[in-house]
């Protein structure tokens, strides 16, 4: 395997940052790394294992010689710079939600749908991270029947809405970037709500799930903002076509990759949290429908949520060719 020119872009971010140290713990091959962000992080170093990175201002992007480059930026910057770096050549994966419905660009879950990556893709788009936790979990069910409907209602952390929330659930006095105050508060939405009385994120899901799995599963989904730093947590409700015994469907889950099945203690933010699999306990048949179960399962948002997926694509598609030397 050769090694590679990487390319952070939004490296100061909780996910660009994320990124950078799962990188180093995978031994991704880098050749060299440059790191880019806002012009009030130019100069500034992020040590990782020991050796310092500095961060340049992402008005002196230099797509030139660039092998792959992951975006943790917003919409726009993504929209304006990922262009240039695959006209340069480079493979580039974007953690913004600005490719994630284009019916030409893949949206992976390496485990799920890697196969849609090949020698010719350029650009990958990387889920929401509650989505990536949501699809992975559904997976091991989906081996066994096809799933009629799913229901959900998500507990995501603070972290998952960036620097500035995280910073404000350590220090309740700092700026709060919420509509609503979250110390000691559970808001039952995220992002804008909509005429139809569903946010944003609702929306997002259902239909970053539905690309993915590609299938219109009917998914029904309420998500909450809870006051915890890191992870976030899914209550799931699925009912099968078929009616599955329980002893199956733990094994299913038990030997899926990237699933962790535990019972004892069940899933938790405080032990997972930190973590690249996702966790999955609580597995119960519903007592009105003996076609549905319901389970509990929880994921670190920073990793698998994000940059461990991130790192993982990229590592698939250097197995496939999209990644020339």
């Amino acid at each position: 395997m050769g090694r590679y020119n990487v390319c952070v872009v939004g490296a100061s971010g909780l996910v660009g940052t994320e990124l950078i140290k799962v990188l180093h713990e995978r031994r991704f091959p880098i050749l060299s790394l440059s790191l880019f962000s806002s012009r009030s992080s130019s100069g500034k170093i992020i040590n990782i294992n020991g050796q310092d990175y500095p961060i340049k201002s992402i008005e002196e992007i230099d797509p030139s010689g660039c092998d792959i480059a992951f975006f943790a930026t917003e919409s726009d910057i993504s929209k304006r710079y990922i262009p240039q770096f695959i006209d340069a050549g480079a493979f580039v994966i974007d953690k913004s939600r600005a490719y994630r419905y284009d019916p030409q660009i893949p949206l992976v879950v390496p485990e799920i749908n890697g196969d849609q990556i090949s020698s010719d893709t350029r650009l990958v788009a990387n889920p929401n991270c509650i989505t990536t936790q949501l699809v992975l979990s559904l997976a091991p069910l989906r081996r066994l029947s096809k799933i009629e409907r799913v229901i959900i209602t998500t507990c995501q952390s603070a972290s998952g809405a960036g620097h500035k929330a995280l910073e404000h659930y350590l220090l309740p006095e700092k700026e709060n970037p919420f509509p609503y105050p979250l110390h000691k508060n559970i808001i039952p939405f995220i992002g804008e709500i909509r005429d139809d009385n569903f946010c944003e994120e609702e929306e997002t899901i259902i239909k970053e799930t539905q690309k993915i799995i590609g299938e219109m599963i009917p998914i029904s989904v309420t998500t909450l903002r809870v006051p915890l730093p890191y992870a976030h947590s899914i209550s799931v409700w699925v009912r099968l076509e078929n009616e599955i015994g329980l002893e199956k469907i733990k094994r299913a889950f038990e030997t899926f990759p990237g699933i962790s099945y535990r019972e004892s203690p069940p899933p938790m933010p405080v032990l997972d949290a930190g973590k690249d699999e996702v966790y999955v306990g609580r597995l119960r048949v519903d007592k009105y429908d003996r076609s549905a179960v319901m389970f509990f399962t929880v994921a670190d948002n920073l990793r698998k949520g994000a940059a461990t997926n991130a790192v993982q694509i990229a590592e698939l598609a250097i197995l496939k060719g999209s990644i020339r030397k």
